[in-house]
């Protein structure tokens, strides 16, 4: 009966060798895949990695006019000023979750611009100016207040995925080319956001023909001082 048994075992097809080989294969690599399936998403325990989901007052005045402005600063971090406590300026971490238009026109850098950020400080919301974001770092101190104040209200972490993924999108804003259909839209936001909107046709008319008024009745002074204007109109 030994002898039996030992034939068995070396008779067995190659097939079916190969078939119960690459069945045990397979259920190895779906286990693996079960494993990645339900990895558990690791979150951000430092200021230094905080730091990296910031952006600067100076790096929204280079990605204001971008088209892809909301999806580029979307879930980054400001630090962002909150008034004085005494002489002192009191700064928050905040995460951006959304992108407004406000009721106010004002300069953010060589732009005008009216957009705003609504902000989101543990569980509180509310909209803020871009002009108020500082260029400088989280502080030890503002990371601290605002991870106890996320812990107290149950708001989870930002995630090392999350970092890699912004970082993408922050790299892509800073290497992004304009294109005409982009130069065009910035234009007409710069006009429309214009401290004196002036129609400039219109406006060297007028100039010509006060020109030439004061020519005739003899005013060469302010004959020339019209000419000036319309040559740095022009």
């Amino acid at each position: 009966s030994d002898d039996s048994a030992s034939s068995d075992t070396e008779d067995e097809k190659p097939s079916e060798k190969r078939s119960r080989s690459a069945s045990s294969s397979k259920s190895s690599s779906e286990s693996e895949d079960e494993e990645d399936t339900i990895r558990e998403p690791v979150y951000i325990s430092t200021r230094d990695e905080l730091n990296k989901l910031r952006l600067s007052r100076f790096k929204m005045e280079r990605f204001i006019n971008l088209p892809m402005f909301e999806r580029t600063v979307m879930n980054c971090f400001v630090r962002i000023s909150i008034g004085n406590n005494g002489q002192k300026p009191v700064y928050r971490v905040a995460e951006i979750v959304g992108v407004v238009e406000t009721a106010k026109i004002y300069s953010l850098g060589k732009t005008r611009t009216n957009r705003g950020l609504k902000l989101k400080h543990g569980t509180q919301e509310r909209v803020f100016r871009l002009e108020f974001i500082s260029n400088q770092e989280f502080t030890e101190t503002e990371y601290a207040k605002w991870r106890d104040i996320c812990t107290q209200q149950n708001v989870p972490m930002p995630t090392i995925d999350m970092i890699e993924r912004k970082q993408k999108d922050i790299k892509e804003a800073l290497n992004y080319e304009f294109k005409d259909e982009d130069v065009e839209k910035i234009i007409e936001e710069k006009n429309r956001f214009r401290n004196r909107p002036t129609n400039y046709a219109m406006r060297k008319t007028c100039l010509m023909k006060e020109r030439d008024a004061a020519t005739l009745r003899g005013d060469y002074d302010v004959a020339q001082d019209l000419g000036q204007q319309i040559d740095e109109l022009e």
